[in-house]
């Protein structure tokens, strides 16, 4: 078995994933088969785990949000203060490369703008290439108007922010040399994808 995916948490003391014996406390690794055609040549990617609270984050839990990190930076859903957050796992938000938005709901999306503006703010002395900013239809459209609203979209001197709508069937986006491929999973009403 060769390691694909190492689960670090910096700010809760336990991972319980159940999939895999290795790793401490505060990390885990998920295994899978070793790809004769691949070799040794697989490096592991890391899944940060900056917030596993429900939509009511307290002192102790962020609302969930996470971080790939591997040859690119992928945030995965967008709360509270993301550049502090980012910055506490140990990981530079100014090389953040993509933000993916799982589902529409404020407590995934609402740092959108705090992390933007930041972004911004540093892009004027030290520019920055695109933030692809991936999701399904109605997570965009949430987030687009978000951005206008607090005069973020199109701004002048702003680095270039490109929505992609991801389809909840099979979608699949390359990141770096990751890809992540997309699925519909269950929430109620409100369309959500799941990551693969």
């Amino acid at each position: 078995f060769s390691p694909l995916l190492r689960v670090v948490s910096k700010t809760h003391t336990q991972i319980s994933s159940g999939l895999s014996p290795h790793g401490s406390q505060n990390e885990a690794f998920f295994c899978a088969p070793t790809h004769k055609s691949l070799g040794n040549s697989l490096s592991m990617a890391t899944l940060h785990i900056i917030g596993s609270g429900s939509a009511i984050s307290s002192a102790r839990r962020q609302n969930t949000s996470l971080a790939l990190a591997h040859d690119a930076l992928v945030l995965i859903d967008c709360s509270g203060n993301p550049v502090a957050s980012l910055e506490k796992q140990g990981l530079s938000p100014w090389e953040l490369d993509c933000l993916v938005l799982t589902h529409r709901h404020t407590d995934h999306i609402y740092g959108v703008p705090s992390l933007v503006h930041q972004l911004f703010l540093r892009h004027v002395t030290n520019p920055r290439g695109p933030l692809r900013i991936l999701g399904e239809s109605s997570a965009i459209n949430a987030v687009h108007g978000l951005l206008k609203s607090s005069g973020l979209w199109n701004r002048p001197g702003c680095f270039n922010i490109e929505m992609e709508m991801v389809s909840m069937e099979g979608d699949t986006r390359t990141i770096g040399s990751m890809d992540l491929e997309f699925f519909p999973v269950s929430h109620g009403s409100t369309p959500t994808l799941g990551i693969a």
